[in-house]
Order: C-alpha cells, then sequence, then structure tokens
C-alpha cells in the first residue's frame, strides 16, 4: 500500500468512526444547529421518525462540506459520481440545496427480519418542488396522493437498491423545506406521522436519551447494536466473535481537524472489560507499528480508551497540521483545473 493509498485510509476510516460514515446520509447532506433551547430533544425532523427505529443518524453537511476537513480529502481523493448519482435520481443537488439531515433504520416487520428492514433520510433545505416533481416522472416515477400528500415512488435497482433496502422507494416533501426519502413503507409512516398518526421516536426514552447526550455533535449515530447486527445478515461463524453490544452511539466534530467519540454499552461487566482488552490491544500494535510515521503516530496517540461498568469508551482526535501533510493535499489530480466545491 503506498504512502498517499494508506492515509487516505486512515482518513477515511476515522470518517467512519466519526460518524460521518453513516451510509450516504453523512456523505449527502447536512445541518445548520437550532438554538439550545430547540435542540433539547434532538433534531425536529425525529417527529417523523419512527418510535421502533434502531439507528438514528444526524449529519451537519453544511458545516461538513465547508470544514477545512473535506476540502483536504477532496484534494487526495474527489470523487463525485455517488453525488452526481444521487441528483440524477432525485434532483437534488446536496451541496446546493441540502442544510441538514435526519436518517433512520427500522427494523423489519415480517418473518426474515433481515430482508425487511428499511431505511429512510429526512433532508432540511431549499428545493424547487415542480422541478424534482417533473425530473422523478421522467425517471419512470409514479406519482400518487397519500394522505393528502404527493407520493413518488419508483421500484428500487441498482445504487438507489442498496440505499433504500426495499424493493420500492419514496420520495414526498412533507413541509416546505422538508423531504422524505427512502423505502415506501417509512416514506408513508413518516407522512402518517405527520399526520398526526402513530407514534414517533421522541416516545422511546432509551433512544432518546443517547439523542440528547450526543446532538452537540457535527454528525453523530445512536442505535441499539445487538438489533442491527440482527438485520446485517453477519455469518455465524462471524457473528459468534463479536462482543454482546447493546447500544452503541458515535459522535464526531469536524473544523479543521476531526475528533470523535465511539461509545458501546455491553450486555453486562465482563462483556465490556473483555471489549476493552480487545481494543486496548489492537490500539497498542497499531502505536506499535506506527512508530516510524510521526503524523500517524500523533493520531494514534490521541487514541484515547475508557469506560466503566458495562460502558466502552474510544475517544481520538486529528489536528489540521496532519491533514496538510497528506500525500497529494498540496495539488489536485492531473487534469483538474477547476476548483471543487
Amino acid at each position: 500500500m503506498t504512502s498517499r493509498n494508506r492515509y487516505f485510509l486512515i482518513g477515511a476510516l476515522l470518517v467512519l468512526v466519526a460518524g460521518l460514515g453513516v451510509g450516504v446520509v453523512a456523505y449527502y447532506t447536512g445541518a445548520l444547529p437550532g438554538s439550545p433551547a430547540a435542540r433539547l430533544n434532538g433534531p425536529a425532523e425525529l417527529r417523523y421518525v419512527p418510535a421502533d427505529a434502531s439507528l438514528v443518524a444526524y449529519a451537519d453537511v453544511r458545516g461538513v462540506m465547508q470544514s477545512r476537513f473535506r476540502q483536504q480529502m477532496l484534494k487526495v481523493e474527489p470523487d463525485e459520481q455517488g453525488r452526481r448519482q444521487f441528483e440524477a435520481k432525485t434532483g437534488i443537488d446536496v451541496q446546493r440545496d441540502i442544510d441538514h439531515v435526519v436518517a433512520c433504520v427500522t427494523p423489519g416487520t415480517g418473518a426474515d427480519r433481515a430482508d425487511r428492514s428499511s431505511g429512510l433520510v429526512l433532508a432540511s433545505g431549499r428545493f424547487d418542488q415542480a422541478k424534482i416533481a417533473a425530473l422523478l416522472q421522467e425517471k419512470g416515477a409514479q406519482k400518487e396522493s397519500y394522505g393528502g400528500v404527493d407520493l413518488f415512488t419508483q421500484e428500487a435497482s441498482g445504487h438507489m437498491a442498496g440505499l433504500e433496502g426495499g424493493p420500492h422507494w419514496g420520495l414526498a416533501f412533507l413541509a416546505p423545506g422538508t423531504v422524505a426519502i427512502g423505502s415506501l413503507r417509512l416514506v408513508k409512516s413518516a407522512i402518517d406521522l405527520r399526520n398526526g398518526r402513530g407514534a414517533n421516536v421522541t416516545s422511546n426514552a432509551e433512544l432518546m436519551k443517547l439523542i440528547r447526550a450526543n446532538d452537540q455533535g457535527t454528525t453523530w449515530a445512536v442505535g441499539r447494536f445487538d438489533q442491527l447486527r440482527e438485520q446485517a445478515r453477519i455469518p455465524d461463524q462471524v457473528a459468534s466473535r463479536i462482543p454482546p453490544i447493546t447500544w452503541f452511539s458515535v459522535a464526531g466534530h469536524v473544523d479543521d481537524g476531526i475528533s470523535g467519540t465511539l461509545r458501546a454499552e455491553t450486555r453486562d461487566d465482563q462483556a465490556a472489560e473483555n471489549l476493552r482488552q480487545v481494543v486496548q490491544g489492537f490500539v497498542a500494535l497499531a502505536r506499535m507499528q506506527a512508530g516510524s510515521q510521526p503524523d500517524l503516530a500523533s493520531v494514534l496517540q490521541s487514541v484515547q480508551l475508557s469506560g466503566t461498568g458495562r460502558e466502552v469508551s474510544l475517544s481520538f482526535a486529528v489536528p489540521a497540521r496532519v491533514l496538510e501533510r497528506i500525500p497529494g493535499a498540496d495539488h489536485r489530480r492531473d487534469g483538474d483545473q477547476h476548483p471543487r466545491p
């Protein structure tokens, strides 16, 4: 592995741990923090998230996309294919239109839960509804009315099938500046919640406790690890080696550099102690191997493991000076003559 690729891989992994890699959500969307009083119970879009969500995530993509960290990463590995695919499918230009996003995953309702889990993205920003509607219908989406809202549906395929995790996806404008995109089942559920039918995630006390604890981050994700593991269809030989984690949370702050904290709650104290020992071993090994690379060593030295009882916590920080030394960050790819947003 080249030095350039190694640095990019490390950066990508840190982004993932910080919560920036929550699927497409972290790359495609973002939010401007509200006032402290307005955020006591999390983002306003939680009103559209069902109570049985196993994962809830948030990303301040406006902040992320304007950050020095993202500019440095784009210089190393510029790639707009995913963004362009998303815009072609939905008519939404993420960098221009999106302010913030909330996303969720819910368990399935059928016998085969792994095949029936669903995802939903709730984006807030500025949208040309007429233009988007015309583009969706041009691309083959069907328009129908549901709960007093125009609902656009289409059978998922290719990139969107992987995003939605279901046979059909939907898009609906729940309010001016708020669009729901995801599995058809969850888009309809969001419309129902908009109309006062059903319980939203704010009634889930355990999940809301985690959301409130992490809501100050640029990005965050919280959820039931045991439910997500069940939905992931992990092979038995691999699943048997995963510690018995129940709840987890990741929160990241992105500005000149990037910092983050990952917390996990295990089934019992012994499981937490075993997990701490495993993580400590990996961190120690990584520090030994990074001895000849000062920048990488400084990042690994920032990794701190803590936690008592059933909780395990891992934090890290990558300063801006490390980003500036990423190979290739001082120039763009050959032939790229135009600055990227």
